[in-house]
């Protein structure tokens, strides 16, 4: 006789070890690759952390909130940070040993012409007087301008910050005392936060030059408002007088190198608005005529923010 044995045993718990080994190994595999990667994340964070304090340091320093980038730094970035450091302090020297020479040179310059205009009076012949007071006069315009125009500082990267009220009530210190007899109103809408983005020199150039203007030609109202700009970063100054204002026609021609529309007036050299185009060029701004319903307003486009965060 031929006996078959059969053994027959269920698969379900081999099925069932083989699906828990497969979701344990990738559960520790899983949780070893995410441990791997946190620390890799955290090793380039500690890593890059440098360069980061380095980048937002050189935006501090472009914007004008600090005057160099700071000293702790690794070794291996320190040698760059001091070397921008250097090229900062270098940058500000040469600026200012620039206008300390054209300081110098304007003190040097206009004393020895200032004798020369005083003889003119001696001089005998009537056509050489009217010949040495034209090229006096002509002398005098080409320094006083070549002066203005060389120490304009214009947009550098390193952006200076000044804040624009008290540069205001200076100017209208000094303005009230030159034109005393005019009895002129002095007003401004200007907050304390408000900050522009350029040299304080360059500034009171700008705006004195206009206001200057608005006193000789205005009745007896000046006054200085500042609001948003449509471009980002950029703000509108207005001088405003209640003056008859320029014509539309003559609106361009002011600015030319010696143009004046007072020919008549022997005072000024026709080189104020000029200078006034130059910086405010320089700074990639520029100069807009609104129409008010009364008075005379000339705007200017400058970096800078009305109130600081």
């Amino acid at each position: 006789n031929v006996y078959t044995f059969q053994v027959a045993e269920s698969l379900v718990p081999y099925f069932f070890e083989i699906e828990a080994f497969r979701q344990t190994l990738i559960l520790w595999l899983g949780g070893l690759g995410a441990l791997l990667l946190s620390v890799n994340l955290a090793a380039m964070y500690w890593a890059l952390k440098p360069f980061q304090r380095l980048s937002e340091g050189i935006v501090a320093v472009e914007s004008g909130e600090a005057e160099n980038l700071d000293s702790d730094y690794p070794k291996e970035l320190q040698q760059i940070a001091d070397n921008i450091n250097g090229l900062i302090v270098h940058e500000r020297r040469q600026r200012k040993r620039y206008r300390n020479t054209l300081q110098d040179l304007a003190h040097s310059l206009k004393t020895p012409l200032s004798v020369l205009q005083g003889l003119i009076p001696e001089i005998s012949s009537k056509s050489l007087e009217t010949s040495f007071n034209e090229q006096s006069e002509r002398m005098s315009r080409l320094i006083s301008y070549q002066l203005q125009r060389a120490v304009i500082s214009g947009a550098t990267p390193v952006k200076q910050r000044t804040s624009l009220k008290p540069e205001l009530d200076k100017l209208f210190m000094a303005l009230r005392k030159v034109y005393v007899d005019k009895d002129i109103t002095f007003g401004s809408d200007v907050s304390e936060e408000c900050i522009v983005f350029a040299d304080p020199n360059d500034v009171l150039e700008v705006i004195g030059n206009l206001c200057d203007n608005a006193c000789k030609y205005g009745n007896n109202l000046v006054k200085v408002a500042v609001s948003d700009a449509a471009e980002e970063n950029m703000i509108a100054i207005d001088v405003i007088d209640n003056g008859e204002g320029i014509p539309h026609s003559l609106r361009d021609a002011i600015f030319e190198r010696g143009k004046r529309l007072d020919e008549n007036n022997a005072e000024g050299q026709g080189i104020g608005l000029a200078v006034v185009q130059d910086i405010v060029t320089s700074y990639r701004g520029k100069i807009e005529w609104p129409e008010l319903s009364s008075g005379h307003c000339v705007r200017l486009i400058l970096p800078g923010v009305v109130e600081t965060s």
